[in-house]
């Protein structure tokens, strides 16, 4: 098998599966759960910026979560089914099993992501809700790599262990640490601080906590003033900068998973 027949393999049976139904179900209505957010918490006339933080708010929790689950047994599924080893007996290298895998659960999260926000910004032109075009291209960007953070982070979660339990409880404590780091390296910093007598910058120490894939979610979409973000005043806060970060969440997981699947016993 190529890698684009082993692709299609994977995305047809997840697809008909439980798990490929869940994701699509999930991600798609995530992005409307955050318009409809904005209805239900809006004790005003709605504004373009409370629009958008309902959305961040539903949608930064849905998509890692469903992200890692929808990939985190891709592989480990695989294995401890005996699939694997007979497909890798036949004429299909270790590269193409794979990254057909990670492009199978990639494209079925970005499907599903694309349909929702479509919609989500469909509804929105239909009831005229205000729209902040610079901010809502931001989220439209960003979005989508960060879900791709977080499928490579379950690939790789999945080549790591030979039963879909582990893989997935390792999925799990991946999201839980890259959701809670932003908090931890406040608190990090506050030791530091305490045992050295050195003080930090408020800006450098934001950058840290950025350095996870929420972090660098949350501070890309620009709302310095709720929840978790701070106003660019620096280049390392600027989009550019968070994409990198993103972009590093999506290279450096698959580089560690395939290194894990290449040396693994079948």
């Amino acid at each position: 098998m190529t890698f684009v027949d082993y692709l299609v393999h994977d995305l047809l049976l997840t697809r008909r599966s439980k798990v490929g139904r869940t994701v699509f179900a999930a991600l798609g209505l995530a992005p409307l759960a955050g318009v409809g957010l904005s209805f239900v918490l809006s004790n005003d006339t709605l504004t373009a910026r409370f629009v958008l933080l309902s959305m961040w708010l539903v949608v930064s929790g849905v998509v890692p979560i469903v992200a890692i689950l929808g990939s985190a047994a891709a592989i480990s599924g695989n294995r401890e089914s005996g699939r694997l080893r007979l497909v890798l007996g036949s004429p299909t290298a270790q590269a193409d099993v794979f990254f057909g895998t990670f492009a199978a659960r990639l494209l079925l999260v970005q499907f599903a992501l694309l349909v929702g926000l479509s919609v989500a910004v469909a509804l929105m032109i239909v009831l005229s809700l205000p729209m902040a075009l610079g901010r809502l291209g931001g989220f439209l960007l960003f979005t989508p790599l960060m879900a791709t953070a977080y499928v490579s982070l379950g690939v790789a979660a999945s080549t790591t262990s030979r039963t879909q339990l582990r893989s997935l409880s390792l999925g799990v404590a991946a999201f839980v640490a890259t959701l809670a780091w932003p908090q931890a390296a406040t608190v990090l910093a506050d030791v530091f601080e305490s045992l050295s007598g050195i003080t930090l910058s408020d800006t450098l120490v934001h950058f840290v906590g950025t350095l996870s894939p929420f972090g660098a979610y949350a501070q890309a979409i620009g709302d310095g003033e709720a929840i978790y973000g701070m106003a660019a005043s620096t280049p390392l806060l600027r989009s550019g900068a968070m994409g990198l970060v993103l972009l590093l969440w999506v290279v450096a997981p698959l580089v560690f998973g395939y290194q894990q699947f290449v040396t693994a016993d079948v």
